[in-house]
């Protein structure tokens, strides 16, 4: 009987029992007792109880049904009032003025309400130009402010009333004491909170809409070991140097620019599990698989270039504080939307061989990984920021002073910050953590992985050590009938050995060609597998180590006639001499040479004459010419060691 005056309404929203709720004991005792008869009046009535509303509540049927349709007007946070409909003093309808307001200036502002309201209602033009101008529509009609102030979408306004005659004769917000001025603010606060998706990054910026879009990690939490691993990259702010040799022969500093640091962080233990430096100028998939690898195989020590640099006890990556950590796998990769986290190769990595999928996070939100930020933050206060060839957080920033010249002055050199970064990491693991109980990530992890006995699985480290193997399908070449005996080609260079050249079946056949850095020298496998042993790159290719990159940079070059060889001259080292000259003439050292020479410094062991004389434009660390540099024991165990440049006797404290 009772609800057949309600048979309009959804009746799934006349389950009380799920209605957003009022707290009653926060309010007095004679509003309390009016909320409880109110609250019951609703149950009897929408529990078919009607008739004995009146002896309990002493309120009627009408009274009742009118306070459940307020219960039912849906509030601003998306629900129904439900309950808090009840609460004293609540509106839950707007207030809507239908007089006009009278004209006239009154500083006490009464008899005004809701007019302003009310003018967007009469004139929807208004209300189409406020939000216009705050929400930033119509981008290519107008030329929008960054943010526009009030006082110059006030004038807009008032412009606006007068071209729809609102001042002749002087209607409202005419003859007002603020001209609507303050109403007008009232409501660019509304529509900024009631349109916060596009309000926000019209008025606050990027930056603020993707925090606002940003998790605050509680339906996410993660407590268990490698559950998962966040990875970011990010620019050092400090400039280093490369020495690079002169005409004359001596070693010239010359400055690199600001390098990537590509890092993976397990967010229950908070410990790094491994790194990749990057000298490109944007990081690709080879930069992310190398911190890969380092997360998933051993590590060692360094040889340290700086003198009295040295690891803290305990210092090192998880697979080097416990061999069953050694290659464990991760289940969730976060990560931002850069192409590399997406290339095909990675995520296939990531699938055979750590058994995880990426989870795409929104990109350039350090609040979407807060874990790995928060290490970066961390790593360049405590360490970067401190040493005097700091670049700071800005061009602003008063530690910021000079340091390109400070590079170069003290030879700060790339050696340097791969020294300085393994110890900087592998300390930091090894240092007590507050939010792990005061013990340190390594400790943490060990402890969480032997308390539950939830040790992780680990990778097949054969498989880890060809993790940055690349594999192409090409065609076996040769003709019996000229002569030409089986062989490849390969990046616009021949390739062969003594078995190829005896398989006269493969010509015009498919094999499987695998490669890891140096191309000199490549590994054949016929489509079933059978191995064809080591593939030599014809002369002159086969002397000087190089990469993929390095050769295509070469043909590159050769093609626009910037680069220039001779038939049967060593192209690498031309194309190191052309680096060479290139670094000496710019200001900044191309990244190409960096690469350069780190392939170069990892193939030391060859022999050959031509491959000595590139060593001539690859020197090692160069000396520090009486510039000492040492480190100071920490200042408290929640720091990085810092470093002390010395010159002469005066001290220069990063």
């Amino acid at each position: 009987m009772g609800r057949s005056a309600l048979a309009d309404v959804d009746q799934r929203l006349l389950i009380f029992a799920v209605w957003p709720e009022l707290n009653d004991a926060l309010f007095g005792e004679s509003d309390r007792k009016v909320i409880c008869s109110k609250r019951r009046a609703i149950e009897l009535f929408l529990s078919g109880e009607s008739k004995k509303i009146p002896t309990e509540t002493g309120l009627d049927r009408r009274e009742t049904i009118r306070l459940i349709k307020r219960c039912l007007v849906v509030h601003e946070d998306g629900r129904i009032f439900g309950f808090r409909a009840l609460a004293p003093y609540v509106h839950v309808f707007e207030y809507r003025r239908e007089k006009m307001p009278i004209a006239e200036t009154d500083s006490t502002h009464a008899g005004l309400s809701g007019s302003f309201e009310q003018l967007l209602r009469i004139y929807p033009e208004l209300r189409g130009l406020i939000e216009t101008f705050v929400l930033k529509l119509s981008k290519k009609k107008y030329a929008h402010e960054s943010r526009i102030p009030l006082k110059s979408l006030h004038k807009l306004f008032l412009d606006k009333c007068r071209e729809l005659g609102l001042n002749s004769p002087p209607r409202y917000p005419f003859g007002t004491e603020t001209l609507g001025h303050r109403a007008l603010s009232v409501y660019v606060r509304k529509l900024l909170l009631e349109n916060g998706a596009a309000a926000i990054p019209a008025r606050f910026g990027k930056d603020a809409a993707k925090k606002m879009q940003a998790g605050d990690g509680t339906a996410r939490p993660i407590f268990k070991p490698y559950g998962r691993v966040e990875c970011d990259a990010h620019h050092i702010d400090a400039i280093f140097c490369v020495l690079i040799p002169s005409i004359f022969g001596e070693l010239v500093p010359k400055i690199i620019r600001r390098l990537w640091l590509i890092v993976i962080k397990d967010v229950a233990s908070r410990a790094i599990l491994g790194y990749a430096l990057s000298m490109r100028l944007e990081i690709n998939e080879d930069d992310l698989l190398a911190a890969i690898r380092f997360s998933l195989g051993p590590w060692k020590p360094r040889a340290l270039s700086i003198p009295n640099m040295e690891y803290h006890r305990g210092a090192g990556f998880p697979g080097s504080h416990n061999s069953r950590l050694l290659g464990a796998c991760w289940e969730e990769f976060s990560v931002d939307g850069a192409m590399a986290n997406h290339a095909a190769h990675v995520k296939h990595v990531l699938d055979e061989l750590v058994g995880s999928e990426p989870v795409t996070l929104s990109r350039h939100n350090p609040n979407d990984r807060p874990f790995v930020e928060r290490f970066f933050k961390t790593l360049e206060e405590n360490g970067f920021h401190r040493l005097p060839n700091t670049t700071g957080d800005s061009v602003d920033d008063p530690r910021r002073d000079n340091p390109e010249l400070a590079a170069t002055e003290y030879r700060m050199q790339l050696d340097h910050l791969e020294d300085l970064i393994d110890v900087m990491i592998a300390n930091f693991n090894a240092e007590p953590h507050t939010s792990n109980g005061y013990r340190s990530p390594l400790e943490y992890l060990e402890y969480l992985c032997a308390h539950g006995n939830d040790w992780p699985p680990t990778a097949d480290q054969s498989l880890v050590q060809r993790l940055t193997v690349r594999r192409r399908s090409v065609i076996v070449r040769g003709n019996l009938e000229s002569g030409h005996r089986p062989h490849i080609n390969f990046e616009g260079v021949k390739y062969t050995n003594e078995l190829l050249r005896q398989s006269l079946g493969l010509i015009g056949k498919s094999i499987f060609v695998e490669w890891e850095g140096d191309i000199r020298i490549i590994k054949g496998y016929t489509e079933q597998g059978s191995e064809l042993g080591s593939l030599r790159a014809a002369p002159p290719w086969h002397l000087t180590p190089h990469t993929l990159e390095m050769r295509r940079a070469v043909n590159s070059l050769r093609n626009r006639k910037v680069l220039h060889y001779l038939e049967g001259s060593d192209p690498i080292h031309e194309y190191l001499t052309h680096l060479v000259k290139t670094s000496r003439e710019a200001k900044v050292v191309p990244s190409a040479y960096l690469q350069a020479i780190r392939v170069i410094q990892d193939n030391a062991d060859s022999s050959t004459g031509a491959f000595e004389s590139a060593v001539q434009l690859v020197p090692k660390i160069g000396s520090i010419e009486g510039k000492i540099v040492a480190i100071n024991e920490p200042q408290n165990s929640k720091e990085f060691t810092p470093i002390v440049l010395r010159k002469g006797r005066k001290a220069i404290n990063g």
